[in-house]
């Protein structure tokens, strides 16, 4: 997909949906989205340090939920 922000995408195809710009989804999606020719390979080394810190990132959740929840209560 050609997109620097391919959430934000998401979320403008959900609204414009939702608005009735287009009648579902997979129209939107037709419409707006355009592949890019471009393919990415990983790099097998950063992979092995995106997997060492992602694990030190998936434990943070269960360790901070309470502290989440405490901030959107302020």
């Amino acid at each position: 997909m050609n997109s620097e922000n391919s959430a934000a995408l998401g979320a403008a195809i959900l609204a414009m949906t939702a608005a009735g710009e287009y009648p579902d989804v997979p129209a939107a999606c037709e419409k707006i989205i355009r592949m890019s020719e471009t393919v990415y390979t990983p790099d097998p080394e950063n992979a092995a340090a995106y997997d060492r810190v992602y694990c030190v990132f998936d434990s943070l959740y269960p360790k901070l939920k309470d502290s989440f929840r405490e901030i959107l209560s302020l």
